[in-house]
């Protein structure tokens, strides 16, 4: 998973500084906020500023997107749940198969 990828799933139900995401994805600040503006510039509604501690803006996800990622993330789980099902009334298991669920796993873990 990326570092945006990583930083939205931070702030779902969170609320960060650039410093606290930093420290938590061992990464520099300034590396933080170029993820955070790609975020912003991909959808200007996915973030929000919620006040500053010290000199720190804090973060967070928007309700909305927050929703969306509780959402998709239900749903992810239960395809994979349908796809292990599937591979272990399988006899010989598809690769594609497997590699889907390989996607599925680094997502919802």
């Amino acid at each position: 998973m990326g570092y945006k990828e990583q930083i939205i799933e931070i702030l779902n139900g969170n609320r960060c500084t650039t410093q606290e995401l930093a420290n938590r994805l061992n990464i520099t600040e300034s590396d933080v906020r170029v993820y955070l503006n790609r975020i912003f510039k991909e959808n200007e509604n996915t973030l929000k500023v919620v006040g500053t501690k010290n000199k720190y803006k804090i973060y967070t996800l928007n309700k909305e997107t927050q929703e969306n990622n509780n959402k998709l993330i239900f749903l992810l789980r239960n395809l994979y749940n349908l796809m292990e099902n599937k591979m272990n009334l399988a006899k010989t298991p598809d690769n594609k198969d497997i590699e889907l669920i390989k996607d599925i796993e680094s997502v919802i873990e």
